[in-house]
């Protein structure tokens, strides 16, 4: 079997190769230390040869890998980033007042066309942004009207000592 690789592809490979070696010799050293320190168990003997073959075993320079450094790379989320959350945060900027969950419902079944049939799914999509920017980034809050069981989304900017600014609150009874 032959494989055409170019030079920075075999240079790859060798690098991912020896950085497996590396993890490889070092957990079978750790096990080796956890065994002997268990009355003895079975004795190996770890030895790295060099590149050449010959037989003295060399202490090669950690490479440079995230993985061998002991730093976690985050996973990306998946999927695609939601619109609505600055579908929100752009809707109550431009008009500068709270606004009812249904208000903020409309503005975008208007804005960008959705049909009936979908209204059940762009008022959960958008509640479940509004979540999100009320419990994670901390961006907006929900306000009640007395008596009343739908609340206004208000931008946490507008708040002055934790009550909403009375230029905004006018605009709840």
């Amino acid at each position: 079997m032959n494989l055409d690789l170019t030079d920075t592809q075999l240079s790859d490979m060798k690098h991912f190769y020896e950085v497996e070696l590396q993890k490889t010799v070092a957990k079978l050293r750790h096990l080796q230390d956890v065994l002997s320190k268990m009355d003895g168990g079975t004795q190996v003997q770890i030895s790295v040869l060099d590149a050449t073959g010959g037989g003295m075993p060399t202490t090669r320079p950690a490479l440079s890998d995230d993985s061998s450094s002991g730093k976690r790379k985050r996973k990306k989320k998946r999927g695609r980033k939601s619109i609505w959350g600055e579908f929100i945060l752009q809707t109550l900027k431009s008009t500068d007042r709270p606004l009812l969950y249904s208000e903020i419902i409309q503005a975008a079944k208007v804005r960008f066309n959705v049909p009936d049939s979908k209204k059940v799914a762009l008022k959960a999509a958008i509640n479940q942004s509004a979540f999100r920017l009320r419990t994670i980034h901390k961006k907006i809050d929900t306000v009640g009207e007395e008596g009343k069981k739908e609340r206004y989304m208000a931008l946490l900017t507008w708040y002055e000592d934790g009550k909403l600014a009375p230029k905004y609150s006018k605009y709840i009874k």
